[in-house]
């Protein structure tokens, strides 16, 4: 049974690890994404420069493609925003993972539930935080996905706009 509790401990540090590499993407991404609206638009504003002179249809492109890659900018800020829940009031008295419900808990009271915990008190603390964990990190995937759809696009009809 304690083998069983350590697979569950070993399943918590990886969902960890996986919030923390879609927080890394994120980073990355904005700061990609910021580059290149930070170039385009410098771009749009120099005299003579690559975009100063666009007309028609390579200007309506240009301004989709800007308003997609700062949509995509807008939901990968959203995946990195903390996602702390909302824990209801019952739950946040006997938490002891979590630090949303540790913040509402004295520490002899803690240390009480602590020293009293049984297995399968145990196993339920670490799958709620479990599930808890999981949703967060498919959230935070999901943002980064849809940011990532938005902004390709965008890239490519910048380049397309380059290249005619």
């Amino acid at each position: 049974m304690r083998a069983n509790l350590d697979i569950a401990w070993r399943s918590h540090a990886a969902q960890e690890s996986w919030t923390a590499k879609v927080d890394t993407k994120v980073s990355i991404f904005l700061a990609l994404d910021g580059a290149v609206l930070g170039s385009v638009l410098a771009a749009r504003a120099q005299r003579g420069g690559a975009f100063q002179q666009l007309d028609g249809w390579r200007a309506n492109l240009l301004t989709l493609a800007l308003v997609l890659c700062a949509a995509g900018a807008v939901l990968a800020a959203a995946a990195v925003f903390p996602m702390l829940g909302r824990a209801r009031r019952a739950e946040r008295r006997r938490g002891i993972i979590y630090f949303g419900d540790l913040r509402h808990r004295e520490p002899a009271d803690l240390a009480r539930q602590l020293a009293e915990l049984t297995l399968p008190e145990h196993f339920d603390q670490v799958a709620r935080q479990l599930v808890a964990i999981a949703r967060t990190s498919w959230a935070k995937h999901r943002i980064l996905q849809l940011a990532s759809a938005l902004t390709i696009p965008g890239y490519v009809m910048i380049l397309a706009v380059l290249a005619t």
